[in-house]
């Protein structure tokens, strides 16, 4: 080999370095970037050239080392974007020396008929260019004679293996895709091969600058002998597993093989006899030790066949000091048994020293979900899985980093796992920091510890890309394991109604599913798809077939991550709820809550010292129901008084009652009424004056029944619904009817308001009649008394709405006495 270059100087730009230089991995050719040349990230490994068709775009490699006389052989991996239009020309790399130039490029010409053997002209073609005996062109058609080989395969936007190659001992020319030789001539034994000349060689151009190529050019070899057949097969057969050509393209002989040929930073096989050795076996010397004293080495292997033992945590931890984890990005690999979920946030590889102070840490979350992070001088952004694996069974996670796009990958089980955003944005932009922080398995400085097993951790300076963590799970024997899988998503809503934001009404399913996580909660409209926490359950529905029950412990909320909830013009946030709050002083139990300080979004029940500072002011220490919103600019709650004094008469015990109700909380600002309704009545509001807009936004996750983990809800909801405006006083009734008539609160078909009984009892001993039904708001009813559906008796006249539902009881007594058949007879006046 004469030349090696991977272009895995970077994947793109970065402060305080110039990127247009390539250096020669095997010789002095080293090139430099010219034109609009540019730094994208690699076909295999970190880096590679980019080449946008513009006249002077090309890697300069020079003049020297490229005399080549026994044979050559010309290797890339390329992503191809040529036009194939006639008159084009792509050079994949091309020294111009007149009758002694090389090339390798793409044409379309109308010469192809002098080529050897000639095909014909003005067709796209492959073209290999040498003076063997004189100078000729060995040209690949790509108009379909070659079976696989076309113009739009070689275009498809994938990565290919190309080799030109001329063998001088048998006079063999051929050009190879994807390991495969597509097309060749027999030339003259021992003819030998005439190069070299002072013009400067290029990889993606011409001398010149005046046939560019279009895409990705990756891996760029050169060599002065003809390479075999296995040889160039092994070459394509790794660039397949998104290995360069000298990892090979073949299986490692063990797990450790496989990994060592990623090239990790640091490596513990946890396989050490204890009790405080972890031994680094990427041969780096970060080798770690055990604490407390409490971990179990020689624990079963987590990678058979491999035989190399694990390690059982029992909530200890290996530290070890730090050392600089971040070159192009980073990835954190490990395999893991956990026994179950920890209630509580827990580290199982990451480097957390303390608050804010960490970079790459993968966190399991209170209900067993994967949290891995990143931090960078732009702020720290984390992904929630919606996968759970505090399951005991076996798993496979991998947590990896891009610097230059700023894009985050977690792999669970050789898969790119569904995520949610916790906190942050995505892709998370800007230098690592804190990246010379310690390394902790097991519990950090900053949370708990956990108990399982964990084993084969790896560290890389660089993201790895999706095709080698594939290949890693791939090596591991599993044997037969029980993975659970996510529930099915139900998909959007059809017809979604307008200023509707996010709509979950958790019927993925009423409980526990064989083979399914029922930890997630699908957005019905938008794409914030939430995830359970701690002991956050699944029950059958209040409405439809599930719901969430919260039992007030901490940790507990379904996490809907930080972003979708911006809104100025209005707001609605309603839903179905079962409730026994205590009611007691300093408790809090939280509907729905985005903690972003002064833009904090909050509907919660609370019991303290601050309903003075309300607007309307209460008086403190009275239960209330409180929505927080900031509203021109300043934050500000509508504490409604659960003492019997707000505008419906209810108290604590009407609606923290075990029994379905519905509420909704709105602000619009055309009108500037800020309003709390209960089953489908206002019970408390404000006017702040027509046209105050709300501020809202910010990096906190939002929580349905609590508020990241604390102030937690006591009882069940169902139904959850944002809007980006405040619904009117109809459609709040329709919601609050639907919803305590048993159906979708969006269920405009069976929307009722008039006269669906949903409960009728009669004492026979008191002879007394117990009737609720589904009402209009506003409205007035009528109860009479029929002994024949011919003549009615009024027994009870104008009976006030109650709401959303309306109930009565009345004693019978006087009209039974003579009555063989009765009759009840319910109007609306």
């Amino acid at each position: 080999m004469a030349h090696y270059i991977d272009f895995n100087e970077a994947a793109g730009k970065k402060d305080g370095f110039t990127l247009d230089f390539a250096y020669d991995r095997a010789g002095s050719a080293d090139g430099s970037f010219e034109g609009n040349a540019g730094r994208a990230r690699g076909l295999i490994g970190t880096g590679a050239a980019t080449f946008d068709n513009t006249g002077g775009a090309g890697v300069n490699v020079g003049t020297e080392g490229f005399e080549t006389t026994t044979g050559i052989a010309i290797e890339a991996v390329i992503v191809a974007n040529w036009s194939g239009a006639g008159g084009d020309y792509d050079e994949i790399f091309r020294k111009e020396d007149g009758g002694n130039r090389i090339l390798f490029s793409f044409q379309n010409d109308p010469f192809s008929g002098g080529a050897n053997p000639p095909v014909a002209a003005n067709i796209p073609v492959l073209s290999f260019g040498l003076n063997v005996g004189g100078y000729g062109e060995l040209d690949l058609p790509l108009d379909g004679t070659v079976e696989g080989v076309t113009l739009e395969s070689l275009t498809d936007g994938a990565p290919h293996h190309v080799v030109a190659n001329y063998d001088s001992v048998t006079g063999e020319k051929s050009i190879w895709v994807d390991g495969v030789k597509a097309w060749s001539v027999a030339l003259p034994a021992g003819t030998l091969v005439v190069s070299g000349g002072g013009a400067p060689a290029y990889i993606g151009n011409t001398n010149g600058g005046g046939e560019p190529f279009t895409g990705t050019i990756d891996e760029f070899a050169f060599w002065t002998r003809a390479l075999s057949a296995e040889e160039i097969a092994d070459h394509a057969a790794a660039v397949a597993l998104d290995r360069n050509y000298f990892q090979g393209g073949g299986v490692a002989d063990s797990y450790a093989a496989e990994i060592a040929l990623d090239n990790p930073i640091a490596y513990w096989r946890l396989g050490d006899s204890g009790p405080s050795a972890a031994v680094d076996s990427s041969g780096n010397g970060h080798d770690g030790a055990s604490e407390d004293g409490t971990l179990e080495f020689g624990q079963a292997s987590l990678v058979p066949p491999d035989t190399d033992t694990s390690v059982s945590l029992n909530g200890d931890r290996i530290f070890v000091d730090g050392f600089d984890k971040v070159d192009t990005g980073f990835s954190v690999e490990f395999w893991t048994k956990i026994d179950g979920a920890t209630g509580s946030f827990a580290n199982l590889v990451g480097d957390g020293d303390g608050g804010l102070n960490f970079m790459l840490m993968v966190y399991l979350t209170p209900g067993g979900n994967v949290r891995p992070h990143v931090q960078t001088t732009n702020g720290f952004g984390s992904l929630d899985s919606l996968l759970t694996i505090a399951d005991e069974q076996l798993h496979h996670v991998v947590s990896t980093w891009d610097e230059a796009s700023g894009e985050m990958v977690l792999y669970i089980d050789g898969e790119v796992a569904d995520v949610v955003v916790s906190a942050g944005t995505f892709p998370t932009s800007g230098e690592a920091i804190n990246d010379e922080n310690p390394i902790f398995i097991g519990r950090d400085n900053r949370a708990g510890g956990w108990n399982g097993q964990i084993d084969e951790v790896a560290l890389y300076d660089y993201a790895l890309p999706a095709a080698r963590v594939k290949a890693h799970f791939d090596r591991v024997d599993r044997g037969i394991v029980v993975v659970n899988q996510p529930h099915p998503d139900p998909g959007n809503l059809v017809d979604v109604p307008s200023g509707l934001l996010h709509y979950i009404d958790l019927d993925e399913a009423a409980g526990e599913v064989e083979g399914r996580t029922l930890n997630f909660a699908y957005d019905r409209v938008g794409d914030i798809e939430g995830i359970f926490q701690g002991a956050t359950m699944r029950v059958p529905g209040l409405v439809g077939l599930g719901a969430a029950s919260f039992d007030n412990s901490g940790g507990i909320g379904i996490n809907l991550g930080a972003n979708g909830f911006e809104t100025s013009t209005g707001i609605t946030v309603e839903m179905l709820f079962q409730s026994e709050w205590s009611g007691g002083s300093g408790d809090y139990d939280e509907f729905f809550r985005k903690e972003d300080g002064g833009n904090r979004i909050l509907l919660s029940y609370q019991a303290d010292g601050f309903n003075g500072g309300a607007n309307p002011p209460v008086d403190d220490g009275v239960p209330v129901l409180s929505f927080g919103l900031n509203v021109d600019g300043s934050y500000g709650e509508l504490d409604m008084p659960l003492d019997g004094t707000n505008d419906a008469g209810l108290n604590v015990e009407d609606i923290a009652d075990g029994k379905t109700h519905h509420i909704a909380a709105t602000y619009d600002t055309a009108t500037g009424e800020k309003a709390i309704w209960i089953d489908g009545i206002k019970a408390w509001s404000v006017n702040l004056g027509e046209g105050a807009q709300i501020t809202s936004g910010g990096a906190a996750p939002a929580f349905i029944g609590s508020t990241n983990g604390g102030e937690p809800f006591t009882g069940i909801i169902d139904d959850f619904a944002l809007w980006e405006r405040a619904l009117t006083a109809e459609e709040i009734a329709t919601h609050a009817a639907n919803g305590l008539a048993g159906v979708s609160i969006l269920e405009s078909a069976r929307a009722t308001t008039g006269f669906a009984i949903s409960e009728f009892t009669f004492d026979a001993s008191t002879k007394t009649a117990s009737i609720k039904w589904n009402s209009a708001p506003g409205a007035s009813y009528s109860l009479e008394f029929s002994t024949d559906l011919q003549d009615w008796n009024e027994v009870q006249d104008s009976i006030d709405s109650g709401g959303a539902q309306t109930s009565v009881d009345v004693n019978l007594t006087a009209f039974l006495q003579a009555a063989r058949d009765a009759y009840l007879r319910l109007r609306k006046q």
